[in-house]
């Protein structure tokens, strides 16, 4: 994942374990979730679902590679 470059996957900087847990220090990303957004809102409209759909997607295509 450290290698991963796309805008809609959250860049992972360093991973550390130890016989404990696993650390990862990733990006701050400013914002509420998608849960969060529907709560607020509702329901998207088609314009908006469309974009969010797309970008899920290109995320998940990105996390393959």
């Amino acid at each position: 994942m450290k290698k991963c470059r796309s805008a809609y996957v959250l860049k992972i900087f360093e991973s550390y374990t130890n016989n404990i847990c696993k650390i990862l220090v990733m990006e701050y990303c400013n914002g509420a979730s998608l849960e969060h957004y529907l709560k607020r809102k509702g329901r998207f409209q088609e314009r908006n679902a469309i974009i969010i759909l797309k970008e899920i997607i290109f995320g998940l295509a990105v996390s393959i590679y």
